[in-house]
């Protein structure tokens, strides 16, 4: 009985190896998984950041565009303004020239009257 109780011992301690095992293998997998975890969370961050510094580039040069075709936009009402204020000043001589010819034909058949 002596060698049954030392069997059985060793019976007990076996399953507690073995879940002893078992628990090392499971902590062993969560930490693979935790680290491939870590190493794709980083790849996705770095992606991100990569999007990000590439959408800032965009940005920065459609800012620029958008500046560069406002100022275009100026100069061109500017020029627009210039050039109505010609037509105007145009229009204004053209009446007195129109003026001037009407007078200067009132003023003929006048001379031709008498």
């Amino acid at each position: 009985t002596g060698s049954h109780t030392k069997a059985n011992a060793v019976n007990r301690g076996l399953p507690l190896k073995l879940i002893r095992y078992s628990q090392h293998g499971l902590v062993l997998q969560l930490n693979q998984q935790q680290i491939d975890s870590d190493r794709q969370l980083r790849e996705t961050l770095s992606n991100l950041s990569e999007s990000n510094r590439m959408l800032i580039i965009e940005l920065d040069r459609i800012k620029k565009e958008i500046f560069d075709l406002t100022e275009d936009n100026n100069r061109a009402t500017q020029g627009n303004t210039s050039l109505n204020k010609q037509i105007d000043d145009l229009k204004d001589e053209n009446i007195c020239l129109n003026k001037q010819i009407n007078d200067l034909k009132e003023e003929n058949m006048f001379k031709r009257t008498y």
